[in-house]
């Protein structure tokens, strides 16, 4: 039997910014640009690969702290940080806040190579990890299919925050509610993957970011391994119903885009 490759370790932070006249939070959404080969089109959360930088920034003493115990986890928080800066042109966990302008020289430098510590550094700015909460981790392991270890967080931005499409990975980004990005794929104006579909379903259960994290206090965080199995001559794709979601299992043709 041939032994597959290991997973890549990939970060993705769901970003919540709440209004006072609105009910509902808002969370930042992008559409992945068509040149992707991975989720090409979809909607997601900003999000990528964990890389080499992270974890060198991860080991600088003095410039992070409320780091996890789990390195793996803090170099993720490092990733889903710097990828929201570099799809989306948003801050989290860093402090004192970077204006808008500052972003934007961060993200061309980023764009050139840069390394991220070095621009953290030279503003003598610090990462507070804590502003990520763990909120879901998944590994599918469908055959045929690049495998990612993707750790999920959630953070909330102020309700003055900027967010522009970096127009490389992310073609398009928009602020809207769980429930608004599920009525659209459900009319198939949205392309949306299946954890991203069964998270937003999920986030869409509550009515604010501190919500749902006193719902994560309830929930042990385990890694979510989607499975295919046959129900009534039909095949479906599930998770675990003991994750916390709403919704585990869709018709595999959703999932794998079968005819």
């Amino acid at each position: 039997m041939e032994k597959r490759k290991r997973p890549t370790p990939a970060a993705t932070v769901v970003i919540f910014k709440c209004h006072n006249d609105e009910p509902e939070p808002q969370i930042l959404m992008i559409e992945r640009a068509y040149s992707m080969s991975f989720a090409a089109g979809a909607l997601v959360f900003p999000g990528g690969k964990v890389d080499a930088q992270d974890a060198k920034t991860a080991k600088a003493e003095g410039y992070v702290r409320n780091a996890p115990d789990d390195f793996d986890d803090c170099i993720a928080r490092i990733a889903a940080v710097r990828e929201s800066i570099e799809e989306a042109g948003v801050s989290i966990g860093i402090y004192p806040r970077p204006s808008t302008h500052l972003i934007d020289r961060w993200r061309e430098r980023l764009y050139l190579g840069h390394d991220f510590l070095s621009l953290i550094t030279a503003e003598s700015m610090v990462l507070d990890l804590a502003d990520l909460v763990p909120f879901a981790r998944w590994c599918p392991n469908f055959a045929g299919h690049h495998r990612f270890d993707t750790r999920f967080y959630i953070s909330s931005a102020s309700q003055d925050c900027q967010a522009s499409a970096d127009c490389r990975e992310a073609s398009k980004i928009a602020w809207m509610t769980a429930k608004h990005a599920l009525s659209q794929a459900k009319k198939a104006n949205y392309k949306i993957i299946f954890p991203t579909m069964r998270n937003l379903e999920r986030i869409a259960h509550y009515q604010s970011f501190n919500s749902i994290r006193e719902h994560l206090k309830t929930v042990a965080l385990e890694t979510v391994v989607p499975f295919v199995e046959t129900r009534d001559g039909f095949e479906f794709v599930s998770i675990n119903t003991s994750h916390g979601y709403p919704i585990t299992t869709a018709p595999i043709e959703q999932v794998m885009g079968k005819s």
